[in-house]
């Protein structure tokens, strides 16, 4: 069997502060398992925010994606395209070439619904999309829980409350919250565990 070409080529760099030194920077071919991810965010230090830019791809339209997409999302999506056969992809490239702009979760249901077309979902896939949705919706209630301990300081209260929402947005673009919407803890929550999701407020007005 031929070995499967990359679809997308990232390159990672964690953020810094001004005045730190220049990151290491890495590369990485998508789709990748866990643990080739995991593994260059250990060596690249990555732990909180970072920047994904895509350096190329199979579909050149995506190289103009901005680099505030996740790596998970990003990998999700290589998996869809990969996926799909010529006929597919050729649809899916035709579609984002004539898009003057378009969201990246329009993007990335667009390739499953294409993926799913020429190969539908195996219970196993269904299993592994379920347990990511449990993992971001468990560890978005642990940082939103971390966020109201009142035995935190307030700057840490916050970083919990910024890195909440850093789960809900890749939660959001991975699409997962449409599939299994029925089991979300938070969506629409405007009660007093989560009172900074009703319109017009923020965290900020809680601390």
């Amino acid at each position: 069997m031929a070995e499967q070409q990359p679809i997308l080529l990232v390159r990672l760099m964690r953020r810094i502060s001004i005045g730190e030194p220049e990151p290491p920077v890495g590369v990485l071919e998508l789709p990748a398992t866990t643990e080739e991810i995991d593994s260059i965010f250990q060596r690249l230090g990555i732990e909180g925010m970072y920047t994904a830019h895509i350096a190329h791809s199979i579909i050149p339209w995506l190289e103009y994606l901005s680099p505030h997409h996740s790596v998970h999302s990003l990998n999700q999506l290589a998996s869809n395209i990969q996926l799909m056969d010529q006929a597919s992809q050729g649809r899916f490239d035709q579609v984002l070439s004539t898009k003057t702009s378009i969201a990246f979760v329009e993007i990335q249901t667009l390739s499953e619904q294409l993926a799913r077309s020429v190969a539908p979902e195996s219970e196993k896939e269904k299993d592994m999309s379920y347990d990511r949705y449990c993992e971001l919706t468990g560890a978005i209630a642990d940082k939103e829980n971390a966020a109201q301990d009142e035995s935190l300081t307030a700057e840490e209260r916050q970083a919990a409350h910024e890195a909440a929402a850093e789960l809900r947005e890749e939660l959001r673009e991975s699409g997962l919250e449409e599939r299994y919407p029925s089991t979300s803890s938070t969506a629409g929550d405007y009660s007093p565990s989560s009172p900074w999701n009703a319109p017009g407020m923020s965290y900020s007005d809680f601390i």
